[in-house]
């Protein structure tokens, strides 16, 4: 298997990232240097009123959205950034009288106005007018277990054409909704069941295509999905569903938790807890998965990661560990090491870590 690095378009340049510190709460800003080596600003950072959880970025405009845990309440932080070594500067903050924290935001819509957040202890999911300056207004409150008593513990909230994607891990079932671009609400449109005991946690689609792909947490596996008119359904070509583990692992040690196409829509990842490693698949010409192998993170329990928008490059977030972690996406799909920082202080107490990472 080759390992040439891709060659972008255009040259690599340096990226701004963002990850969110849990116990600590706060923002730390890093930079992702045009090579794959992560420093930390020597001075930018946000101190946050509450603990950080879920974040989205909007590059059209430049806002960030962060989920806050304000003692016992949920929250959300919206605030303006740029490309520069400038600080976030705050506009304002949205409060809720939600006893959790978003786990899940995406923003949806055309332009980007309306923001999406998925409340997995309460089975929530709420729509925003973020077109205006905060607080927002919300304009859609759904209660997922009004449809049936099962189906709970939403866990993220994908927009893809003009549809939100709404996988509920113990609930076993993802729903679909149909969203109104002019108003904001969302309607139910179907369902799509999964396997038991797969715990379907997180979704990613090929960009402009047809096919998804479900990490489902308690399986330590993928789920191969596609779009037949608008309805989700799963895969009839086999293998419709793909360990993210090697041979003889158990899966009792082992949970998944992040998942992410390429922007070329030739590789998927996948984060591996327990294991700590990265999930490496192929797409192939059927949109089913080949997987090529695993590589072990030295950040612990790798949670949520991003990519780069470039594609050249993954960073991944130790939750345990309090570590972000580069790797080059090369030519193969192959993950290769480049960089380790340091952001907390380990070992990393449960509820304190490193919730989300955002690469500008």
């Amino acid at each position: 298997m080759s390992t040439a690095t891709q060659q972008p378009a255009t040259a690599p340049k340096a990226r701004s990232l963002w990850v969110a510190v849990e116990g600590e709460k706060q923002l730390i800003h890093c930079i992702l240097e045009h090579d794959g080596t992560l420093v930390r600003h020597p001075t930018l950072r946000v101190p946050l009123p509450g603990s950080p959880s879920a974040m989205v970025y909007i590059p059209t405009n430049d806002k960030l959205h962060v989920g806050l845990n304000i003692e016992g309440r949920a929250s959300i932080l919206s605030l303006s950034t740029n490309q520069s070594n400038s600080p976030l500067t705050i506009d304002g903050i949205t409060h809720t009288e939600l006893m959790d924290e978003p786990v899940y935001l995406e923003t949806a819509g055309r332009n980007h106005q309306w923001l999406v957040a998925a409340y997995f202890s309460i089975n929530r999911l709420q729509v925003y007018d973020c077109s205006k300056t905060p607080p927002y207004s919300l304009v859609t409150d759904i209660c997922s277990t009004d449809y049936r008593a099962t189906d709970i513990e939403p866990h993220a909230a994908v927009f893809f054409r003009n549809r939100i994607y709404v996988p509920h891990r113990r609930g076993l079932v993802t729903h679909v909704y149909a969203l109104d671009d002019a108003t904001g609400q969302l309607v139910f449109d179907h369902e799509l069941r999964a396997s038991h005991g797969a715990w379907p946690r997180h979704l990613s689609f090929i960009h402009n295509g047809n096919h998804g792909y479900i990490s489902n947490e308690n399986t330590s596996s993928v789920s191969v999905v596609q779009l037949n008119h608008n309805k989700l359904e799963h895969t009839l070509v086999s293998p419709s569903t793909i360990s993210t583990l090697p041979p003889g692992y158990s899966l009792r040690q082992n949970t998944v938790a992040d998942i992410h196409v390429t922007p070329n829509n030739r590789f998927v990842y996948v984060s591996n807890r327990g294991h700590d490693s990265i999930a490496m698949f192929e797409v192939l010409a059927n949109y089913t998965l080949r997987h090529m192998g695993n590589i072990q993170t030295s950040a612990a329990r790798p949670r949520e990661f991003a990519i780069s928008p470039d594609g050249l490059y993954l960073v991944v977030a130790g939750y345990n560990s309090g570590s972000l972690e580069s790797f080059r996406i090369e030519e193969s799909g192959w993950l290769t090491p480049l960089s380790q920082l340091q952001i907390s202080k380990p070992p990393v107490p449960e509820r304190q870590g490193l919730r989300w990472v955002i690469i500008q």
